[in-house]
């Protein structure tokens, strides 16, 4: 999210969390500064994440403390125990690609909360590309699975079906352009959500 109102209307919508990418190349960037006020008086069941891409565990810990965010989504980064070392002891989903390695990454994330987004192009999210469900048909779980990557209200519903994931993201499905969210589209998205809702666990 970069704007305030799309904020608030996703979160009038029933979103459960909000996302803010702190990645300068990003088209969606928002500064620590700028996030905190973004996310700023939400609902306590409302998660404020923090996007990061290969960030040290001082910008993280840093960007967390300005913007008050409660959990963070890592590209590559520090470890949970790294962050812990440096006081910075929120959530931590871990972002991966489904790719050719998915497997092996995966057993190394048994325990941890994990984002499955599409194989990298020029930036590591937020490319509006699907890809292959069927590869998590036969890899171990991690204890919390999100489905990412080219997500809209067209293929949500298939996309649950066929993955069978915790929660779902969305960033490019719901925009009109990069970083500008669409009402309706966001409506449309979580309309197609709704039969799933009732199945959805709390990130830990």
């Amino acid at each position: 999210m970069t704007r305030r109102q799309d904020v608030l209307e996703a979160v009038r919508l029933g979103a459960d969390a909000i996302g803010v990418v702190l990645y300068e190349p990003s088209p969606r960037y928002v500064t620590p500064e700028a996030a905190r006020l973004l996310v700023a008086d939400l609902p306590d069941h409302v998660e404020r994440v923090g996007v990061f891409v290969s960030a040290t565990v001082d910008q993280i810990a840093a960007a967390v403390k300005i913007a008050a965010l409660s959990s963070v989504q890592l590209y590559t980064g520090p470890s949970r125990q790294e962050l812990e070392l440096a006081g910075c002891t929120v959530p931590i989903i871990r972002a991966l690609k489904a790719d050719a390695g998915l497997a092996e990454a995966l057993a190394q994330c048994a325990d941890e909360a994990v984002l499955l987004d599409a194989p990298a192009g020029v930036l590591p999210g937020g490319t509006g590309k699907t890809w292959d469900w069927s590869l998590l048909d036969h890899v171990s779980r991690p204890r919390y699975l999100m489905l990412a990557g080219g997500l809209h209200a067209g293929n949500v519903h298939e996309a649950v079906m066929r993955a069978r994931p915790d929660a779902v993201d969305v960033s490019s499905g719901i925009e009109s352009s990069p970083g500008v969210k669409d009402g309706a589209r966001m409506a449309a998205f979580v309309a197609a959500c709704a039969p799933f809702r009732n199945k959805a666990q709390e990130v830990r």
